[in-house]
């Protein structure tokens, strides 16, 4: 991949772990809306949108992570058959040495602090992050089986249904790529149907499902259904639809990328709203495909009619550079950190406004948060050669280029 490729790409992944953080930094205050002003209250309901909004930066990383992968599969695997870097031993090795040295080492900090810090001292819950402390659970997320187990899928690490859904999407990338490639081929040129006929396939069998099961269908949002690989596969082939239009060279053609991006995520927020109305839950099932058409049009924007790389820019891709680190690391500043400061405010009776709190809080959240992500980043360094080693994978892996 070229200088400037890297460069966009490192941009939307800085921006989605910053929506992230957005979403889980406003999980410990609460946004009052009774007993205030007009504007005040407006103020609430958009911060509180604003950061309920943040979780769809999981849906850019799917949506990226995809096409670098596809990016990746071409220039190490296809021109490099026959060697280790060329093989499907590798190619596992190399996803497992992205994913495994950080994920083990949130697991063993959460589980030691769980244990020996809140658990000893009988810390107030809502100062927590409560883990799973179940052997089976911790081992189901060592071995990256937590994606298809329901009752470990996102309690032993806070977040960790985005990893266990990555490590199903990396097992089926040979196969899905496979298919992909023969339907390009042989039935149609074009592979954009198969974002909607692996989303209907998905709907169709959860409700054959819940059916044979007897239980209610329903994807409510943070649920398991909604975190599963088929509820988020619509999403990984947007990347796959990216990469192969770029083959084409039919990127560069797409008219007006920014305008049909802003309208897919006005269609997301449109949905969303809905479903909070109405209580309409299958949204969860339709959000994630909305939302990440728009990315896709966004990084065609990026990547081919965006030109002022100012300060902003810079900043957000260096966001980029960190950003599997920050997505591990990230969950005691933006959630700890504000349950500490509203626990102290309410100590000494300060009648506080939540909006207000939330804002004033994000700037040195933030920075907390990438000074501690860039030192973790640093950690990983030193000691992914040693897994590297343990696995016989000699290699190497680029922490920059990981496609997490």
């Amino acid at each position: 991949m070229d200088n400037q490729r890297l460069k966009s790409i490192s941009f939307l992944k800085g921006m989605a772990i910053i929506l992230v953080i957005l979403v889980h930094s406003s999980q410990s205050i609460h946004f009052n809306y009774e007993n205030t002003n007009s504007a005040i209250k407006i103020l609430s309901l958009v911060c509180k949108r604003m950061s309920e909004l943040g979780q769809l930066g999981c849906q850019l990383f799917f949506a990226i992570s995809a096409l670098t992968i596809c990016l990746s599969w071409k220039n190490k695997y296809i021109g490099n058959r026959g060697s280790e870097r060329g093989s499907l031993t590798g190619f596992y090795k190399k996803r497992f040495l992205a994913i495994a040295p950080g994920y083990y080492t949130i697991i063993v900090l959460g589980y030691l602090i769980n244990v020996l810090v809140f658990d000893k001292l009988s810390i107030s819950q809502s100062l927590m992050i409560i883990i799973n402390k179940n052997p089976l659970a911790i081992i189901a997320n060592i071995l990256f089986i937590h994606g298809v187990i329901p009752w470990a899928n996102n309690n032993v690490v806070c977040g960790g249904w985005y990893i266990g859904t990555t490590m199903i999407f990396y097992l089926m990338f040979p196969a899905l790529f496979a298919i992909s490639t023969r339907w390009r081929k042989k039935i149609n040129r074009d592979i954009r149907p198969l974002v909607f006929i692996s989303l209907a396939m998905w709907i169709i069998l959860y409700i054959v499902f819940c059916l044979v099961c007897k239980i209610e269908f329903k994807i409510e949002n943070n649920s398991f259904q909604y975190f599963f690989i088929g509820n988020q596969m619509p999403v990984l082939l947007c990347g796959f639809v990216l990469y192969f239009l770029r083959e084409d060279r039919l990127l560069e053609g797409v008219k007006y990328p920014l305008a049909k991006a802003t309208v897919f995520f006005a269609a997301t927020i449109g949905m969303w709203i809905i479903q909070d109305m109405i209580d309409l839950q299958i949204m969860f099932a339709f959000i994630p495909v909305v939302v990440g058409i728009g990315f896709s049009y966004l990084f065609i924007y990026m990547e081919y009619h965006f030109h002022n790389n100012g300060r902003l820019y810079r900043m957000i891709e260096k966001w980029g550079r960190i950003s599997y680190s920050a997505y591990l690391v990230h969950l005691p500043f933006a959630w700890i950190f504000p349950a500490l400061i509203v626990k102290c405010l309410e100590r000494f009776s300060v009648n506080y406004n939540g909006a207000i709190l939330w804002l004033i809080l994000l700037i040195p959240m933030y920075a907390m948060i990438f000074i501690a992500s860039s030192l973790f980043n640093k950690y990983l360094k030193c000691i992914t050669p040693l897994f590297a080693k343990a696995i016989n994978y000699n290699n190497g892996i680029n922490l920059e280029e990981k496609n997490v």
